[in-house]
């Protein structure tokens, strides 16, 4: 069964002026308290997590940051200092319940813990990670992580010279799959220093309407996430999006580049803009 949190503290370790880890100290009802330290990566897997529930929310809910305040477990630094691996979390996974989130966590010391954020606690977490992040004067990390929030890459690619392309896969897990219903496919027409015309692009998750604002700020901030896409980043480009709603089952690898180069070939077609 998963423990049902109570309340909840958090804060920043750093070194040397640089961000290491969010630590969350999480005391559930039973008064049992632990500490969890999130690097980057499992930090963003969280947000993933408790952004998308929100979004998912018909009506604002009855925030509990009061009362979760209330029975805040205490943090402090030479408890952070003497962690170990236990503390340290090595990956989550987070799976949608009908009232809230079942999260959970596995620390670098292989042991798991399940937690169940009720859909009232969700915005009380959101608020202490930023809060954290803020106080200890991150905000760039802040504007880094929520800027992927929205999107999961799943391929980009290359268009070579040959017509066939040359490809990277993020192979995410699962669940965050779950957590988007659309698949934005976007081909970056753009020109390279001898002058001649190149394409590149990617495939990834998201629940953005292709044509919307919303995915063409996706197809912008993608271009910072890839390695493929990072040397487009200060180029002006011809952006071409399509969108895929699979019925059931998840697209497959084969899919989802078929799809890209379908793309990228209509984009090679297209009328330059004047």
């Amino acid at each position: 069964m998963p423990a049902i949190v109570k309340g909840i503290n958090s804060g920043v370790i750093c070194h040397n002026k640089h961000f290491v880890s969010l630590a969350l100290k999480i005391r559930n009802i039973n008064d049992k308290e632990n500490l969890f330290l999130f690097s980057l990566p499992q930090l963003q897997d969280l947000l993933h997590a408790l952004e998308s529930r929100i979004e998912s929310f018909s009506q604002p809910q009855d925030s509990s940051q009061r009362e979760m305040l209330r029975h805040a477990p205490a943090l402090n630094e030479q408890e952070l200092q003497a962690a170990g691996d236990t503390a340290h979390v090595a990956q989550i996974s987070a799976a949608m319940k009908i009232s809230g989130i079942e999260l959970e966590i596995v620390s670098r010391s292989a042991e798991k813990t399940i937690f169940l954020i009720n859909d009232n606690q969700v915005e009380t977490f959101i608020r202490a990670i930023i809060s954290a992040i803020k106080n200890a004067g991150f905000q760039d990390i802040l504007l880094t992580v929520s800027s992927m929030l929205d999107f999961i890459p799943l391929y980009d690619i290359d268009l070579l010279n040959n017509g066939k392309m040359e490809y990277d896969s993020y192979n995410p897990q699962p669940w965050k799959l779950s957590l988007f219903s659309r698949y934005l496919l976007v081909v970056y027409k753009y020109q390279q220093d001898t002058g001649h015309n190149a394409y590149c692009g990617v495939a990834m998750k998201t629940n953005a309407l292709s044509g919307s604002q919303e995915a063409e700020g996706v197809a912008q901030r993608a271009m910072k996430f890839s390695r493929r896409l990072r040397k487009i980043v200060e180029r002006p480009c011809q952006i071409f999006c399509t969108e895929i709603t699979p019925s059931g089952s998840e697209l497959t690898k084969q899919q989802c580049l078929d799809s890209l180069h379908r793309l990228c070939i209509a984009a090679l077609r297209a009328p330059a803009k004047n």
